[in-house]
């Protein structure tokens, strides 16, 4: 099989391949009492759990969950049995005649958890919060939730493998190839060096490939394994529907204290994830979903309890922001609910409570850099939002009804957030990530990165830091996606870390070469781990340092109108600076931040929930704007922004224009009329 990265996973094929075939659970939670089925056919392979050779068990980032189900059943569309034939058709009316009996017991629900669902959980408090909050001026509680999101992706889920002799050959559309790798070497019971993976063709992922392409992966290998022969697992359109992992549904409830003037005295905040049946990076959904729910104001006092809830779900995936984005929706929310009570508008809240240089974030940590207030000023400049609030407000308090086809329904709102490049706290460290660049006697720079480039942007980024710091020709930079067998774990290509940390260990890599190139023969080769300054790094007890290895910021304004008689809810403008350090490629960038933009929307607003890509035909007007800093400075991830700042600013563009508070996403037309029955 030849591991051609060019193709999508499902254009693959090969003389002889077989077909794979997942049967999965038809009950979301039980356990396995018996499995039955005719004499298997000849030419046909079936595996249970009890015939992988290796550990039944994926695991990433400290979470874990069987390859095959076993006794028990956790989810709705758990992996139970596998299949593979050289017929589709054959192996469907098999699958069909196979019969699993379950002892069914109740789901594990998210809206009413009890202690015992608690996969994990963290907090902090500093400061006396039962004290201050009881002689507070005044209290503020709101409690702020969100639905699961549903990836999206153009092309297939699945994977190809083959064996020959005693090794693997896996390809497969995937964010991590070195995850893939281990987690097959580990259910196939063999040394890693034994699996080689290759990255096939992809759409824009959103995250959804880091851990679900290895268990695709490990299915399809084990069928290869036990019938010896080449295996494709492509799943179908609707099947990925029902097991694709999804966004962590999320419950926050905050209360704040204020003093007489408005301003914040202490915080009380109790964060719940929905982690699914088996809680897959649940400690770096944590992490961020803290740090985003703390958010970005002054807290002198505060205390915080976060747990991730075991439920009968499908497993969590990442989907931009990872918690950052939940967490930053119900802090900016609740600080514009603030700020209507406090009689003040949203921009001056917010700016006169934004932390400053020197403090610490409320969710913990010292901030790489400080959210600079020109956002927040030239976000309100760019969409004029002091004077459409002031107008609005005005409008919304004079009418008495908003069924009028006469009324307008406008609303404006406002945010500021950021988003962390790489993994939170000493995650970066402990994975010992790295990248190798070799310049080869005949003047070519070789780099070898796992960094998976969708696109070609961040491999182009790369070869043009190679460019800048060794004046080699760009013809002569290489950098191709290359199998496992000949790069270095890179770690995953997420939470921007293709633009940040892989392009700084480049830069490094090449930064020795430089030092060395005329002082050694050739070739030379540098490898290069990421490593943050030791009097930065972060401390997950005492809650200090780096949270991040890098933050990029961004404000956003967005203008709604309601209609008043069908509630649907159109968007007028929106408005958007960033703030992300030195712009390598502006293009792009921008890009970038526009369909980051069109996800965010497509999670607030009423289309929200369809398993297709989303559309929308009627594009609203799009500023973005960068701030160029002022001194030359490392260029930070922008892809997850517009996750954390548009939902809360869309969310009170609502409120304000249906004089109803609301405090949960998506926002459906249903909904309004809802909220709305008795005006």
């Amino acid at each position: 099989m030849t591991a051609d990265q060019g193709r999508f996973v499902n254009d693959f094929y090969e003389e002889g391949m077989y077909v794979g075939l997942v049967v999965r659970s038809s009950i979301p939670r039980g356990q396995i009492l018996s499995i039955s089925y005719p004499t298997l056919p000849n030419g046909m392979t079936l595996i249970t759990a009890d015939a992988i050779p290796g550990r039944n068990e994926l695991s990433i980032l400290g979470g874990s969950m069987p390859v095959l189900a076993s006794q028990t059943v956790g989810y709705l569309g758990e992996p139970i049995l596998l299949l593979c034939g050289a017929d589709e058709r054959d192996l469907q009316a098999f699958a069909a005649a196979i019969e699993i009996r379950y002892f069914e017991e109740p789901p594990l629900r998210f809206d009413s958890p009890v202690p015992e669902q608690w996969f994990c959980d963290d907090g902090m408090e500093h400061g006396e919060v039962d004290k201050v909050l009881a002689e507070a001026f005044q209290v503020v509680e709101g409690e702020y939730s969100t639905s699961p999101g549903d990836q999206v992706a153009s092309d297939a889920h699945g994977a190809v493998a083959q064996r020959t002799k005693d090794r693997f050959q896996i390809t497969t559309p995937t964010q991590w190839p070195f995850h893939v790798r281990e987690t097959v070497a580990a259910v196939l019971g063999l040394p890693a060096d034994r699996v080689n993976v290759a990255v096939s063709a992809m759409s824009a992922h959103k995250d959804s490939r880091i851990w679900f392409s290895s268990l695709l992966a490990a299915h399809a290998a084990l069928l290869a394994d036990a019938s010896g022969k080449i295996v494709k697992l492509v799943l179908q359109r609707e099947e990925a529907a029902r097991v694709v992992p999804r966004r962590a549904s999320s419950r926050i409830q905050i209360r704040t204290g204020l003093d007489k003037d408005g301003i914040p005295t202490a915080q009380d905040i109790h964060i719940y994830l929905d982690g699914g049946a088996y809680p897959l990076m649940a400690g770096e959904l944590l992490d961020r979903a803290i740090l985003g729910t703390g958010g970005v104001y002054r807290a002198p006092n505060v205390r915080l309890s976060a747990h991730v809830v075991r439920t009968s779900g499908r497993p969590m995936g990442a989907f931009l922001g990872l918690g950052l984005a939940q967490g930053a929706f119900a802090s900016e929310t609740h600080a514009s609910r603030i700020a209507e009570l406090s009689q003040t508008d949203p921009f001056t809240w917010k700016r006169d409570n934004l932390i400053t240089t020197g403090d610490n974030f409320a969710g913990g940590g010292t901030p790489a850099s400080y959210p600079p207030e020109q956002l927040l000023r030239r976000a309100a400049e760019l969409s004029d939002f002091r004077r459409k609030h002031a107008a609005y407000e005005m409008l919304k308090k004079r009418r008495d009804t908003i069924r009028e086809r006469t009324q307008t329904l406008r609303g404006i709102g406002i945010s500021i957030a950021f988003q962390g490049a790489g993994l939170h706290g000493k995650k970066e460290e402990d994975g010992s990530y790295g990248v190798t660049v070799r310049l080869e006697a005949d003047g070519k720079l070789h780099i070898l990165t796992s960094g998976v480039s969708i696109d070609g942007v961040a491999r182009k980024q790369w070869q043009d830091s190679a460019w800048r710091i060794l004046g080699i020709e760009r013809k002569n930079i290489i950098c191709r996606e290359l199998p496992t067998n000949d790069v270095p774990d890179s770690g995953p290509s997420a939470f921007s870390r293709n633009v940040t940390i892989i392009d700084i260990l480049v830069a490094r890599c090449c930064q020795t070469i430089a030092r060395r190139r005329f002082r050694s023969g050739l070739p030379i080769e540098v490898r290069r781990t990421y490593r943050i300054p030791r009097a930065n790094r972060w401390s997950q007890t005492t809650k200090t340092g780096l949270p991040f290895p890098m933050l990029s910021w961004a404000a956003a304004v967005v203008e709604t109108e309601v209609d008043p008689v069908t509630f649907e809810t159109e968007i007028r403008g929106i408005w958007m600076p960033v703030a992300c350090g030195e712009l390598l490629n502006p293009a792009n960038a921008r890009r970038t931040v526009e369909n980051a933009i069109f996800h965010a929307l497509w999670w607030c607003s009423s289309t929200y929930g369809s398993s297709r890509e989303p559309k929308i035909d009627n594009l609203p007007p799009i500023e973005v704007e960068f701030i160029t800093p002022e001194t030359r400075s490392v260029s930070g991830g922008v892809e997850e922004l517009a996750g954390s700042v548009i939902p809360s600013a869309y969310v009170s563009a609502v409120a304000q224009a249906t004089g109803r508070y609301f405090d949960s996403l998506p926002i459906t037309p249903e909904l309004i009329h809802h909220y709305t029955e008795d005006m």
